[in-house]
């Protein structure tokens, strides 16, 4: 399988996993209600398209991120491992680089087919345990290590779990599943397997990116707002109901996962809209690519002006977001699309605030107007998603 919750065999084999791990979890110390955690894992990590396969690649990059939290832990550097693994997922996750590599032509394809998705997401927990590594609070021994990199429930779609979090979880006694606390979980869970499997399909199929799009459209510009305002929802509907079902069913696990969504399409601008869209991962590239590029700029070049600094960090940021979800040029389009954007608001935000403060202060407190940017804002994001298409789909629909 791609992906677990669409499966109705998860389901059935993921019962009793987890009333097994309920049973004994409560006897365990924490470092072996970790080990359980990471054993549960497995079976269903193996389900996996092409997860027998590479399931041996992931026990070992669990033994890699160990030794390099061991070696951090014992003052050692952390940026040599970082760029490690950043290296391993330019290598595992994108298909042209694979390609390179000698005598890999045929395994190159399998590596890149099997759902690295998942991959990345590992990557981001690694580089999160390698900076959190000389926490004396924080208890991470190979157990927890396993857990981190081998725990199913965000495996494949997120969102981007934290290791103190998890080690915080793992070494608290957890609350008994009492009928609410389960009763929640499921309506939640449930929600989540009607958006992927009923809402997100709906919208597919008035989308921009279903094949019979061109032939269907209405004509004109609206026609084509109609099929970007589609697979606006589609993404939507499809990536919130993974998150859906991965922070319910953790719930019942024990472990929390990070919310993923906050209603994106109330955002009144773009920097809101990242506040609200793939929070997990947004807040990940906030930590460790934006902040440290801000510093590093203002350091550097101590003489540029604050919001030019600002600038530069968020088109490295947002560059790096656009080229880790594909490595077509139109994904690094997307990314600068999308850092050009916060930058200008940045620097609209900077002069109204600087300029006319209580005047602007009052207007964004006015209802008409919210409404009208969160209308432009939807519209925005809904027509800059349209780069995620390759060039030539969209050359047809921006023809036609």
């Amino acid at each position: 399988m791609l992906n677990y919750y669409s499966e109705l065999t998860f389901y059935a084999l993921i019962i009793p996993a987890l009333i097994a791990y309920r049973l004994i979890s409560p006897r365990l110390s924490p470092g072996w209600r970790a080990a359980a955690l990471s054993l549960v894992s497995l079976p269903f990590l193996a389900l996996l398209s092409g997860g027998r396969t590479f399931l041996p690649l992931l026990l070992a990059s669990v033994a890699l991120l160990y030794v390099g939290v061991r070696r951090v832990r014992a003052g050692g550097r952390v940026w040599p491992w970082g760029v490690l693994w950043v290296a391993l997922l330019v290598l595992a996750k994108h298909p042209v680089y694979v390609s390179w590599l000698p005598l890999v032509e045929e395994g190159g394809a399998r590596i890149s087919g099997w759902g690295w998705m998942g991959f990345s997401y590992f990557v981001f927990r690694a580089i999160d345990a390698l900076f959190q590594a000389r926490r004396k609070d924080l208890a991470f021994g190979l157990p927890e290590t396993a857990a981190l990199g081998l725990y199913f429930a965000p495996y494949v779609s997120g969102p981007v779990n934290r290791v103190a979090t998890l080690a915080k979880d793992l070494s608290a006694p957890d609350a008994p599943l009492d009928f609410q606390r389960t009763r929640a979980a499921i309506i939640r869970m449930s929600l989540g397997v009607i958006k992927i499997l009923l809402l997100s399909k709906w919208a597919y199929f008035s989308s921009v990116a279903a094949p019979e799009f061109l032939d269907a459209r209405l004509p004109g510009l609206f026609g084509l707002a109609l099929g970007a305002w589609a697979y606006y929802l589609f993404i939507y509907f499809d990536f919130s109901g993974y998150t859906d079902v991965a922070v319910g069913l953790s719930g019942l696990f024990g472990v929390r996962l990070p919310e993923n969504f906050n209603r994106p399409f109330l955002a009144a601008n773009i920097q809101e809209f990242w506040n609200r869209w793939h929070m997990s991962l947004s807040t990940w590239f906030r930590d460790y690519l934006f902040f440290p590029s801000l510093k590093s700029l203002r350091m550097r070049l101590p003489w540029l002006n604050p919001q030019a600094a600002q600038a530069g960090a968020l088109f490295v940021t947002f560059l790096s977001m656009g080229a880790w979800h594909g490595d077509g040029l139109n994904w690094v389009v997307y990314g600068l699309f999308h850092g050009s954007s916060m930058a200008l608001w940045s620097l609209k935000r900077w002069l109204e605030d600087s300029h006319a403060p209580e005047f602007f202060s009052a207007l964004r407190e006015n209802a008409a107007y919210v409404w009208l940017c969160r209308a432009f804002t939807f519209n925005y994001i809904s027509f800059g998603l349209l780069l995620m298409l390759d060039f030539k789909t969209l050359a047809l629909l921006l023809a036609g």
